[in-house]
């Protein structure tokens, strides 16, 4: 029902395309999900080693809450929708509570949160082993 829009992979053919309508930088991972469900297709997540080097969302300002608003009125009938930082309802106080719960996470867990970039993601990437994880598989076999 949802996705982190981390990566995102959309088949051209599918004819299903983001709502360009959809206020500022927020839900449009769940959106193009939903859209997808609406129109009778699947939708899969993929089990692979990525780096979301960005740091955690500890705040929703005016821009999330405009998003969040403009989802709640196009998914009314789909409602409630689980995504991967707040419930899309109609319920009052969705939003206030979602934002003291960043609000606590960011005061009383401040270590769950990296608030610094990995300065070389690719040296990280290998110390994770994610390189040997990527480029094993297509490397010739041995003696060959």
């Amino acid at each position: 029902m949802s996705a982190d829009e981390l990566v995102l992979i959309v088949r051209r053919e599918s004819a299903i395309s983001f709502d360009p309508l959809l206020p500022d930088f927020h839900f449009y991972g769940t959106d193009i999900i939903l859209e997808a469900e609406r129109q009778g297709k699947r939708c899969y997540g993929l089990d692979m080693p990525l780096l979301h080097n960005a740091k955690a969302q500890l705040r929703f300002g005016p821009d999330y809450a405009r998003a969040f608003r403009y989802m709640v009125k196009k998914w009314r009938s789909r409602l409630p929708v689980p995504t991967t930082c707040v419930l899309l309802t109609e319920a009052p106080f969705t939003l206030a509570a979602a934002r003291v719960r960043a609000f606590y996470r960011g005061i009383c867990k401040p270590w769950s949160y990296s608030t610094q970039r990995i300065p070389d993601p690719c040296a990280k990437a290998e110390e994770l082993g994610f390189v040997e994880l990527l480029v094993a598989p297509m490397l010739p076999a041995r003696g060959s």
